[in-house]
């Protein structure tokens, strides 16, 4: 079995934090700290996985205040975290983070694609008992330059994205994305030569939807120029299609339910998600199913509730259609 050297519930002192920093190129903590002091609890771990690509990913509880400077080198990355509250920057850059609800029982996730072409500093400051769970995915320019990054337009967009300095993107993501941050912060049980390939699996499915993101096939609600009450408006309609799972759901019936005409409604998705209300229902729905069948467990049977289909043939045509897989091969999938 291949693990992560810190497990959920490891005390993590200074002086790992230390070595971190040197295997991974920051400085993490600075150096007031003795190497066997306690500064967090939990999970955090950084991978190399092939060339110019590598993975840091942290589950963990800080056990005091820490203010961190460091020098970041030029780069291009995905952040996602799931949960936690970071007060961080890159340069004048501000680290995008989660948001929660005013009822402070739901935490919304927040993805972030961003370029680096040159040395800044990288400040963050923690406080004591914040909760963070994040995974970072980081790939120098060359590897995005070694990549087939598809037709000549999109590879014009996301290679001038990467030669932006602090050029930054943030989305919510997907269920698949969520699925699979998830998946790298809490592996199976495998054997040390699947281990790697595992995780790395998982990291390209980040930077895909990045990819996605800076080509504009998917655009953010959290886009520059979006108004607060659009903003407002798409988590209100993700909240009703979270509670309303199987349920036929039409325009009319999204319009009506935040107070709005159908043809605002449609602009809004066009704008924001460059696609129709009903197509984005019908994916975000597939999405759903496809992350319950790969991280939860859900049967076929299960996953086409959630998706809002009575017939599980007609849910595997959709799913088949929509992913190039089917259901069973997404749940079978390690």
């Amino acid at each position: 079995m291949a693990s992560s050297l810190t497990k959920h519930g490891t005390i993590i002192t200074a002086g790992d934090l230390y070595d971190h920093g040197k295997q991974s190129g920051f400085s993490w903590i600075d150096r007031n700290h003795h190497r066997d002091e306690k500064m967090m609890r939990g999970c955090n771990e950084y991978i190399m996985l092939s060339d110019g690509l590598s993975v840091h990913f942290s589950d963990t509880q800080e056990l005091q205040d820490l203010e961190v400077e460091s020098d970041s080198q030029a780069h291009f990355g995905v952040k996602l975290f799931l949960e936690g509250n970071i007060d961080a920057t890159i340069g004048k850059l501000q680290i995008p983070m989660p948001t929660i609800s005013k009822d402070g029982t739901k935490v919304r996730p927040i993805a972030s694609v961003f370029s680096q072409t040159k040395p800044e500093k990288f400040r963050r400051r923690l406080k004591k008992g914040e909760r963070i769970r994040k995974v970072i995915a980081t790939a120098r320019h060359s590897w995005i330059l070694d990549r087939d990054l598809g037709n000549e337009q999109e590879a014009k967009q996301i290679l001038s994205f990467t030669k932006t300095h602090l050029a930054c993107r943030s989305w919510t993501p997907s269920p698949s994305a969520i699925a699979a941050a998830e998946q790298i912060l809490n592996p199976p049980e495998l054997p040390t030569s699947v281990y790697k390939l595992y995780i790395e699996i998982r990291v390209l499915t980040l930077l895909a939807e990045a990819f996605m993101q800076i080509t504009k096939k998917g655009k953010s609600n959290h886009s520059d120029g979006l108004r607060p009450q659009d903003r407002a408006r798409l988590e209100r309609i993700e909240q009703f299609l979270e509670a309303t799972p199987n349920t036929p759901i039409t325009t009319d019936m999204l319009a009506h339910h935040i107070g709005t005409s159908v043809n605002t409604l449609q602009r809004l998705y066009q704008n924001v998600h460059g696609t129709s209300v009903s197509d984005f229902v019908r994916r975000w729905r597939l999405q759903k199913a496809r992350a319950g069948l790969e991280f939860n467990g859900l049967s076929i049977g299960e996953a086409s509730f959630i998706a809002g289909y009575t017939s599980p043939a007609n849910f595997a045509t959709a799913f088949k259609r929509e992913f190039g897989i089917s259901p069973k091969d997404a749940k079978t999938q390690l």
